[in-house]
């Protein structure tokens, strides 16, 4: 059923990062016109895992990077038949052509990192997006023939493998180096110790690693100690970051909510904060599905503002497997029921649980945001600011979205729970989407 076609191999030692088994077959380009419906299906899938994480941890700041989860899941699921294939394809939103358009989309964002600099101001800085997504699974296994050439020609890839029946901590440590080197060793520990065993057959890991500086950095001068409402009605005090921009800035409106965009170096990609009024969060979390947060995204207009947003930095570890489970993927998670023959017919195939763990982290001078499924261990903080700080002033609470006078900045003040957007403006896909419930984690 199967044949192993080319084989790339790591040194078998601390850094071995497994091998990886790729048919022989170049990579085809896919068509500028598959992008648009897999950037629908990608906002679709967005929200609805967030909503489906929201349900089970009401109460937390959360983040995820949704292309690399659902890239692995694409890659499963082009070896999937039956029932388990239906349901990925429900859940990733799959319509015809989404697979090019994915690896349209995927290939842009891995071209984003880089040195910027603004034309007017000649700010240079560095943007590092690194993203890395694979399929592992049991060294020696015959992996069908179509499923590999799929995964060449769409994707330019294969399946890394290793040996999870004879040394499961080796081969955990494998997954681990390979996460380390595809994202320039900002992600080192994946998967945790246990994480897989010897039964362990087929897994898709994923991380995401982002580091980004404002195009117009906030003042650290300017920051001072102020108030934050959280959902429960409680106050915190925050360092909340200002700054007052006559251009450079977009911003949007809809119902219960208010909008901004902040761009980083470069302007290829930005980070939007939706803010809904007091006592309207849940209601516009959970009415922002996949169309209306692209809808969102495309409404931004320039305007003069003046910006309150604290800092805030956090990690949110997140089991996606009964995340899944509520979005009606079943069968791939079940031993006895997956259909993953088109992968291999050398015994049954199911999918590993998935654990995805997200950190981000906003100051004045930008943004740090890693998300790897399964988990990268790490430490909650919220950095200083370096400056002294005035006495807190009262959260606004509830305060209502309201017009400038003529001539001067709108003023938007995220001092209670707001939702983050980042976002590929080339492609118009989404990076990250989380929620900030408390700036301290």
């Amino acid at each position: 059923m199967g044949v192993l076609l080319a084989t790339a191999t790591a040194g078998a030692c601390s850094n071995d990062t497994g091998e990886e088994i790729k048919a022989d077959r170049p990579a085809s380009s896919a068509p500028a016109s598959a992008t648009g419906p897999a950037v629908a299906s990608l906002w679709a899938f967005t929200a609805d895992l967030h909503r489906a994480t929201v349900e089970r941890s009401r109460a937390a700041n959360t983040v995820i990077a949704p292309v690399p989860v659902a890239l692995g899941l694409t890659q499963a699921r082009a070896g999937a038949g039956g029932a388990t294939r239906d349901q990925l394809s429900t859940v990733l939103h799959a319509g015809d052509g989404f697979d090019p358009g994915l690896d349209t989309v995927w290939r842009s964002l891995l071209a984003q990192s880089g040195e910027r600099q603004d034309d007017d101001t000649g700010r240079r800085g560095r943007l590092s997006l690194e993203l890395a997504s694979s399929l592992w699974g049991q060294r020696n296994t015959r992996f069908g023939d179509p499923w590999l050439t799929d995964l060449a020609t769409t994707w330019g890839t294969g399946i890394r493998v290793t040996d999870f029946r004879s040394d499961p901590e080796e081969a955990r440590n494998a997954v681990n180096a390979w996460a380390a080197a595809e994202t320039n060793n900002h992600i080192t520990q994946l998967l945790r110790r246990g994480a897989v065993d010897e039964l362990s057959r087929l897994l898709a890991p994923s991380a995401a690693y982002l580091r980004a500086p404002w195009a117009m950095p906030f003042e650290l001068n300017e920051t001072r100690l102020t108030s934050f409402r959280r959902l429960d009605g409680t106050l915190v005090t925050v360092p909340m970051m200002q700054r007052t921009a006559e251009t450079g800035l977009r911003v949007a409106d809809g119902d219960g909510w208010q909008a901004v965009e902040i761009p980083y170096l470069g302007d290829d990609l930005a980070m939007t904060i939706v803010i809904p009024d007091g006592g309207r969060f849940t209601d516009v979390e959970t009415s922002l599905d996949g169309p209306a947060l692209a809808a969102l995204t495309r409404s931004m207009r320039s305007s003069a503002v003046d910006l309150a947003v604290p800092q805030f930095g956090f990690t949110t570890d997140l089991e996606l497997e009964d995340t899944l489970r509520d979005l009606g993927v079943v069968d791939a998670f079940d031993p006895g029921v997956a259909d993953f023959a088109g992968i291999t017919d050398d015994e049954p195939l199911s999918l590993a649980g998935v654990i995805h763990q997200g950190f981000l982290s906003v100051d004045e001078q930008g943004s740090e945001a890693s998300a790897s499924a399964p988990r990268r261990t790490g430490t909650t903080g919220v950095p200083g600011t370096g400056t002294s700080l005035v006495p807190p002033a009262p959260a606004s609470g509830s305060s209502p979205t309201t017009a400038p006078a003529a001539g001067s900045p709108r003023r938007i003040v995220a001092d209670r729970p707001f939702l983050v957007l980042v976002t590929d403006r080339t492609t118009g896909a989404p990076i990250l989407y989380g929620r900030v419930v408390s700036p301290r984690g």
